[in-house]
């Protein structure tokens, strides 16, 4: 990663790699403003609107940079620490993104999905828009702000993963096929997922009916068992038909069968080696 070469008492000025922060950053009358908390915006509401812009564009930015639409004030903080200097306006940032539904707690996001369509249209439509107004921010708020520790979920960044996700998926001709987690976390190794980002997007996909999930029989949280069907454009997420399940068994078989006749003629192949060394 490259880096801003500071002296040996210095503090540094980037976290992340240099690329990932603006122009801005290296301004230090300007940060100086940027970091600071925020004065009452009736005073300036230009500037107001637009630190605003600022700070919420840079998470959203660190959210897909990361992979991961998850985050808390105290990551925040973390990486956006300057000089020594944490940002003291984010407080404030987070408040104004929850009343804004841009954010919302991941306890509420990551509810369970209903299992019907008119329970998930109800539950999505009426239910969750009306508890991700500010009657949820207040659950977030300790002692007078908001909890920084507790985890938020930048609901942009979701949406727009999915999106890839999507595209991915039907790049690979992975629609209307069974595909384990293993098998899916492999296929998008390359593409910026982490596992958590990964689950919100499955989660959020779920949500919208563009991807049905299902955990095997008896197999805990294994994900080599949890298998997963993607929705072809335009079209709704169907159940797992026993058919699909019984042919993609079918095929997990053969591949370890065949894994393990591979191993067999290595096995061979080394013994019979190992025979004509001691001849």
């Amino acid at each position: 990663m490259s880096r801003k070469s500071v002296g040996p008492n210095a503090q540094p000025l980037f976290v992340l790699e240099e690329s990932f922060y603006p122009d801005t950053w290296q301004n230090d009358s300007r940060m100086g403003v940027l970091l600071s908390e925020f004065r009452v915006r009736s005073i300036n509401p230009e500037n107001y609107d637009s630190k605003m812009k600022f700070w919420k564009e840079m998470i959203r930015n660190y959210c897909e940079h990361k992979g991961c639409g998850a985050v808390s004030i105290v990551e925040l903080k973390r990486v956006f620490k300057r000089k020594g200097t944490i940002p003291y306006c984010l407080q404030t940032v987070i408040a104004d993104m929850l009343r804004e539904g841009q954010l919302v707690g991941r306890g509420d996001f990551q509810r369970p999905v209903q299992d019907s369509w008119g329970g998930w249209a109800v539950d999505l439509l009426v239910k969750r828009p009306l508890g991700w107004g500010f009657g949820k921010v207040k659950e977030k708020i300790v002692g007078g702000g908001v909890d920084e520790g507790a985890e938020f979920v930048c609901t942009e960044v979701v949406k727009g993963q999915s999106v890839a996700l999507e595209k991915l998926i039907q790049k690979e001709n992975k629609l209307n096929v069974l595909l384990s987690m293993e098998g899916l976390k492999d296929l998008v190794k390359d593409s910026g997922f982490t596992d958590d980002g990964l689950e919100l997007v499955l989660h959020h996909m779920a949500c919208q009916q563009r991807v049905y999930t299902e955990k095997l029989p008896d197999e805990g949280l294994d994900n080599k068992r949890v298998l997963l069907k993607f929705a072809a454009p335009g079209a709704k997420a169907q159940p797992i038909t026993d058919i699909e399940r019984s042919i993609y068994n079918l095929e997990q078989t053969e591949q370890n069968l065949l894994k393990m006749i591979d191993k067999l003629e290595q096995d061979v192949s080394g013994a019979l080696l190992l025979v004509k060394q001691n001849i």
